[in-house]
This record gives structure tokens, C-alpha cells and sequence, in this order.
């Protein structure tokens, strides 16, 4: 079993703007995978972290496939 203690679940560059230009994945896929390990990591209790990067200035900004499973339940 994943013990919450010693696994995290790490959402690196899942940003509407960098999936929206994935050259290698459809960015539909991209986000449905996403959201698939995101209610995973709800159902085993698993932490989640989000690494993120600004982009044009503006504050960055997650997929929301990666944060509604988790903070809505």
C-alpha cells in the first residue's frame, strides 16, 4: 500500500498554457491522465504539490483537472 509518509504525488508544469502546447500528447489526454491520478491521490489520502512557473508576468496557474477532485471532497 502507498503510505502518505513516504509518497507525494508531484503535478510538474501542468499549466493550461504549456498543455495547451504539447507537442507529444493531446492536450485532452494530458489533462484526463492528470485528473485520473489526482482523484487517486484523494482515495489514498496521498499529498499532492503542484510545480509551477509564471509565465508572461502574469501569477501561474494549475490545471483544474489537478486540484477540483482533490478540493472539492
Amino acid at each position: 500500500m502507498l503510505d502518505p509518509a513516504t509518497v507525494q504525488i508531484l503535478f510538474a508544469d501542468l499549466q493550461p498554457p504549456i498543455v495547451a502546447r504539447s507537442k507529444t500528447n493531446p492536450p485532452q489526454s494530458l489533462s484526463c491522465a492528470a485528473s485520473v491520478l489526482a482523484r487517486c491521490a484523494r482515495l489514498l489520502r496521498l499529498p499532492v504539490h503542484h510545480s509551477v512557473v509564471p509565465e508572461g508576468g502574469k501569477a501561474p496557474e494549475v490545471l483544474p483537472a489537478t486540484t477540483g477532485d482533490i478540493r472539492r471532497q
